[in-house]
C-alpha cells in the first residue's frame, strides 16, 4: 500500500474533488460546550454552530480562483490547503475529523487507479460549473464521459 503515497497527482485531484464536492455534505453542525468569542461575538454554551464547508472551500482568502478546477493548487509550492488548519474540511476537522479519512482516501485511490487502468476514457472538455450557492446543487449535465473496455492485446 506504500505505493499509493507516490500517486501525488491523484492526491491533488482527489483533494480538489473534496474541495468542490464535500463528502460530508454541505454543512457541519457543532454544539458549543464552552463559551467562545468569534469575530467580536460571544457564543454561549448550548448553541449550535454551523460550518458551511461549501462556502469555506470557495473563499478567495484561502484559494486562488476558487471557482476553478485546479488540482495543482495542492502541489508544492502552492499547497493552498495548508494556509489554514481548517482550509480543507471535507472530512471534518479538529477533534471531530472523520476517523476513517485515511481509509477512505486509500479506497478512493485504489478505485480510481483501477478504473483508469482497466478502461479507456474520453471526456468532453466542455462543462459549466455547478451552482454551489443554490441548494440542492444544480447539475449542468454538460460534462460527459465515454468509457470503453480496451481491445484485448494479443
Amino acid at each position: 500500500m506504500g505505493h499509493l503515497k507516490q500517486l501525488n497527482q491523484m492526491t491533488y485531484f482527489l483533494k480538489e474533488i473534496e474541495r468542490l464536492y464535500n463528502p460530508a455534505g454541505v454543512v457541519l453542525f457543532r454544539g458549543v460546550v464552552k463559551e467562545i468569542e468569534y469575530a467580536g461575538y460571544c457564543i454561549p454554551p448550548g448553541w449550535v454552530v454551523i460550518v458551511a464547508q461549501g462556502l469555506t472551500h470557495r473563499m478567495s482568502e484561502i484559494y486562488t480562483n476558487p471557482q476553478s478546477f485546479y488540482p495543482e493548487r495542492f502541489a508544492p509550492p502552492h499547497e493552498e490547503d495548508k494556509k489554514d488548519s481548517f482550509a480543507l474540511i471535507g472530512f471534518g476537522g479538529g477533534e471531530h475529523i472523520c476517523i476513517g479519512i485515511e481509509f477512505a482516501k486509500m479506497e478512493m485511490k485504489i478505485f480510481l487507479a483501477t478504473l483508469l487502468q482497466r478502461y479507456d476514457w474520453k471526456v468532453t472538455p466542455e462543462y459549466e460549473p455547478n451552482n454551489y450557492y443554490q441548494l440542492p446543487f444544480q447539475r449542468e449535465g454538460k460534462l460527459q464521459a465515454q468509457v470503453s473496455k480496451p481491445a484485448l492485446k494479443t
